[in-house]
């Protein structure tokens, strides 16, 4: 169909259609780019297979709105998603059903370049990505805050994040589990991050033994980052990972982090010699790190609130 007509039937479709189920519109000629917008009262709400490519969505659009049995989404010009749960009160029978659900429906967002998510980690975990060979992440930055764990990963030479992603989660040790967990089921997305940053807010108040964290749940976060070149560990966090880097018959876990090449913590320049078996048995086992105290120390800000909303060259292709 020519652009002209193409234009022409699209400001045409603007009422409800009660009983329209697939509505597939491809501008094939690509001289509309992404100029193409649908009219803002068009609505179909038994819609269930929605395809657009060089469209311009706008916010608030009828269609998606009423669509409420929608089972096949593209989106091929995205490039931003946001999903956020929130709730008062936690809801375990709706966390175990979430928990237990299996997402049967697929959808393409080809063009997608950051992603969000905030909530529980209940919904997180019936979330599946599978990335393209395209997606490249060269750094990750986890902040272990007061009631929540944020985590931003960012493409090479980008200071804004491709994908982030905020938990709410009381302790350290439920920060981390929960860390751990979910980036060893996405370790093959995060294999060539080089750059690796842990934050920790502490909080006074909070319980010791929820403060503490098994050395193995540290060593399974940092399993999914086999390729970091660099390791940044802030002040709260430099006595409990020193102790972590090493086992209790003072035997060192080499494999973890097997290409690391410089390890910068940050505090108390004395805190650093809980390192020095670690950094011993690196140099003993013909893989030299080098230690350096940083006197830097940045305040830690809650991640959707430092950050702004803007497209990165992450990648090409994301499928959630």
């Amino acid at each position: 169909m020519p652009a002209t007509n193409l234009q022409k039937l699209i400001v045409a479709i603007d009422e409800e259609y009660p009983i329209l189920e697939y509505l597939v519109i491809w501008d094939w000629t690509g001289v509309n780019s992404t100029t193409l917008i649908l009219p803002e009262t068009l609505q179909a709400p038994h819609l269930c297979h929605l395809t657009l490519i060089g469209f311009a969505l706008l916010i608030g659009l009828r269609l998606l709105m009423t669509a409420v049995g929608l089972v096949t989404l593209c989106l091929r010009m995205l490039e931003t998603l946001g999903i956020i749960f929130s709730f008062p009160v936690p809801n375990r029978d709706i966390e175990r059903q979430l928990s237990h659900t299996q997402i049967t429906t697929p959808i393409s967002l080809p063009n997608l370049h950051r992603f969000s998510f905030q909530g529980v980690s209940t919904y997180l975990e019936v979330l599946f990505i599978n990335t393209t060979e395209n997606l490249r992440f060269k750094s990750a930055k986890f902040k272990f805050l007061i009631g929540q764990v944020y985590v931003g990963v960012y493409p090479h030479k980008v200071e804004t994040y491709a994908l982030a992603i905020n938990v709410d989660c009381w302790h350290l040790d439920w920060q981390v589990s929960f860390a751990a967990q979910f980036f060893k089921l996405l370790s093959q997305i995060f294999s060539e991050v080089e750059h690796l940053t842990l934050e920790h807010k502490e909080c006074s108040w909070h319980s010791e033994e929820h403060n503490e964290v098994d050395c193995t749940k540290w060593h399974k976060l940092l399993d999914s980052f086999r390729n970091a070149k660099t390791l940044h560990i802030s002040d709260g966090l430099v006595e409990e990972l020193s102790c972590c880097l090493q086992l209790d018959d003072e035997e060192l876990p080499l494999e973890v982090l097997p290409e690391l090449k410089e390890l910068t913590y940050s505090g108390n320049s004395n805190t650093g010699d809980g390192f020095t078996s670690f950094i011993d048995a690196c140099q003993n086992a013909g893989r030299p790190v080098t230690l350096v105290h940083s006197s830097n120390q940045r305040p830690l800000e809650s991640s959707f609130e430092a950050s702004t909303i803007t497209s990165s060259e992450a990648g090409d292709n994301v499928d959630t």
